[in-house]
């Protein structure tokens, strides 16, 4: 594994560490607050509190992107530093926004079909977890990203990802270092882990993480029948996930893997 390589599993740990711990106390936040018997008054006190903790755990992730940019330019060769770029929006009023609509909301129509408040109110509690990551998660991202697209040392950004990545997240990784400013957007779903890599000019890997080439191995491969790619992508990237023995297995089993 090249160094650069090695920074780039480091980063994604720390953000592992900074996304879980930040969902550990909206959790508990949650379990505190929430009122089965006042939905409406005890999820007002919630949202408040929970924003904040997003939009803080938003400005360590964006510090954290911010180092590991530097660290990577360092390991590359160039003593310039990272270009200075603005923070990425707070977005509370979304925040707030995501928070009801992904939670409370579902939770109230689904006590309304006759599911019981707790079982609903636990399924809001995981689909407000799973937002809180995406949200959190997308600021240091678009922070690289930002950083790649006006630093003229960087060639671009691949998307890379933890160990669970969905079969359309996992179909962006395998494209490997192919972006580039104003070339893509970074979709990004619910519980979503991935982020982005900057690709710098010299770099020994070519920007290639070793679960992307896998992935794009696996992309290139035909299938029993002599497609390859696109065609039937989710069937085949399951079964691979599923065959210890493959090479994706062999590529991704020490990554880390980010809190559902």
């Amino acid at each position: 594994m090249s160094d650069l390589d090695a920074v780039a599993r480091a980063h994604m740990a720390q953000q592992v560490r900074e996304v879980a711990q930040t969902q550990a106390t909206l959790a508990r936040l949650w379990d505190l607050t929430l009122d089965p018997s006042d939905i409406d008054g005890s999820f007002a006190s919630f949202q408040a509190r929970a924003s904040a903790l997003i939009k803080g755990a938003r400005s360590r992730g964006e510090l954290t992107a911010q180092q590991y940019y530097q660290a990577q330019k360092v390991l590359a060769g160039f003593a310039t530093p990272a270009p200075v770029v603005g923070l990425q929006p707070t977005q509370e009023l979304a925040n707030r926004n995501a928070l009801h609509a992904t939670s409370v909301a579902k939770a109230k129509a689904a006590i309304a079909r006759g599911e019981p408040p707790e079982v609903a109110l636990n399924a809001a509690k995981a689909a407000m977890l799973r937002s809180a990551k995406r949200r959190i998660l997308d600021a240091p991202r678009r922070r690289l990203i930002a950083l790649s697209d006006v630093d003229d040392d960087a060639l671009g950004w691949a998307r890379v990802s933890d160990a669970q990545p969905c079969y359309f997240c996992a179909m962006l990784v395998s494209r490997g270092p192919v972006y580039r400013a104003g070339t893509a957007r970074f979709p990004a779903h619910d519980g979503c882990g991935c982020s982005a890599r900057p690709v710098m000019q010299g770099d020994p890997t070519g920007g290639w993480s070793p679960d992307a080439r896998a992935l794009r191995d696996l992309w290139d491969k035909p299938g029993e029948d002599g497609h390859r790619g696109s065609y039937d992508w989710r069937r085949t990237y399951g079964l691979a996930r599923a065959d210890p023995k493959s090479d994706l297995n062999a590529a991704t089993v020490s990554t880390l893997t980010l809190a559902a």
